[in-house]
């Protein structure tokens, strides 16, 4: 037994250094395991710096292609020199080469697929049609808004409610104040572009004075020239009938060419030559034109007096409100006959003798029968029924153009 109890004492340590040795060498075959690994980590790391650097100046170097190729207008190019590009680039993903693809913020330069494709060898409409949108060049037209469109309650020229509102033949809303001071600012206006035609008018005078006693100097002194230089020949009695004919073809061949000489002078003196500064050319002053002292009207253009401005009473939804709280408020006035709310959808009128602001299907059914203003009880004519001008309701069926067109320069390609 005892002997037997001793082997088994051996067997267990014999096992233990088994064990021990064991896990030994799988420490060192981890620890060498782990070192491969780190080793392989860096070195992908290091090839992944390098393929992401390769790919940054790949990126910038197309970009720069594409910046150049608009300034040229040589975008076919561009893009044909990006797909070379493409085949010969690579990017590194989950330890693989693959071939280089354009990332999302190259996409405006290097468009993609059918959707955008620039890669054809002409240059078509609806390119050029989308760089000069981005670009500024050509008509720039937009479509506007309800945002864009004025209340038919508010001014032609400021934009504002009217606090005290008048309205024009034509139907345009205005701010009493505003309108005039725009009247007044035009016959100011006027009156100084007046006095500065009237100055222009004078100079032109006193010049043409200047000038008809110049050339009433010029042909006295020439007629003086002409007597003075009258001289009388003695009559030759021993030269023949022959010889007097040579002699009159010599002296008429003479003042031929004398005359050509003259008139050859004069007409090198009178050459603008840009180079001497006596015979330099001038420019000739812009001639005014005479301004009309009519004030014309900022939105039909018409002549627009004082005298034939209307003053409109709009009747409120609230009568107990006031002008603050009812600028708010969406709708402001009704009809002053059939109470209907008033709005840029709904045409209205305006009756000239009381103001009165009224619905066009009130003065279709019930006003146009007996042509009496319903307010003051005066007998109407059809100059009296005044359309107000209204703004539109955003909608292309309005009757209100919302299209608004801006001409810049154009791109010639």
């Amino acid at each position: 037994m005892p002997n037997f109890l001793s082997l088994l004492r051996k067997y267990k340590r014999f096992c233990e250094v088994l064990t021990t040795e064991k896990k030994k060498k799988k420490k060192k075959k981890k620890k060498k395991k782990k070192k491969k690994k780190k080793k392989k980590k860096k070195k992908k790391k290091k090839k992944k710096k390098m393929m992401m650097k390769l790919h940054e100046a790949l990126k910038l170097s197309i970009k720069l292609v594409h910046s150049l190729a608009e300034a040229s207008c040589l975008d076919t190019c561009v893009t044909k020199h990006s797909l070379d590009y493409s085949k010969h680039t690579s990017k590194p993903r989950h330890g693989r080469i693959q071939h280089y693809r354009p990332s999302r913020e190259i996409e405006g330069a290097m468009t993609r697929h059918g959707k955008n494709c620039t890669a054809g060898a002409v240059y078509t409409y609806h390119e050029k049609k989308k760089d000069t949108a981005a670009s500024g060049y050509g008509t720039q037209s937009i479509r506007l808004g309800k945002d864009a469109i004025k209340d038919f309650d508010c001014c032609c020229l400021s934009l504002q409610t009217c606090q005290d509102p008048v309205v024009t033949p034509d139907g345009f809303l205005y701010d009493k104040q505003a309108i005039l001071e725009y009247i007044l600012h035009q016959k100011t206006d006027t009156a100084k572009k007046m006095k500065l035609y009237d100055k222009q008018k004078r100079a032109q005078k006193s010049s043409s004075q200047l000038e008809s006693k110049s050339e009433e100097r010029e042909r006295v002194e020439k007629f003086k020239t002409r007597e003075n230089s009258i001289v009388s020949k003695p009559i030759n009695p021993f030269i023949s009938g022959q010889n007097k004919g040579i002699e009159k073809g010599r002296t008429e061949g003479s003042s031929v060419e004398s005359s050509t000489v003259s008139s050859a002078s004069t007409s090198i003196q009178s050459l603008p030559s840009f180079w001497i500064p006596s015979l330099t050319p001038e420019a000739k002053p812009t001639l005014l034109k005479k301004p009309s002292k009519a004030v014309l009207c900022p939105m039909s253009g018409r002549p627009i007096k004082m005298n034939e401005l209307v003053t409109v009473r709009f009747t409120p939804v609230d009568p107990s409100l006031g002008r603050v709280a009812l600028l708010t408020q969406q709708d402001r006035y009704v009809c002053a006959v059939t109470r209907d709310v008033l709005a840029n959808s709904v045409p209205c009128a305006v009756l000239r003798p009381s103001g009165a602001v009224v619905t066009q299907e009130c003065v279709e059914k019930l006003i146009k029968k007996d042509m009496i203003d319903p307010m003051t009880g005066e007998k109407l004519s059809d100059r009296d029924i005044i359309p107000l001008q209204r703004g539109g309701t955003g909608f292309a069926a309005s009757g209100v153009d919302l299209s608004a067109k801006e001409a810049r320069p154009v791109m010639q390609v």
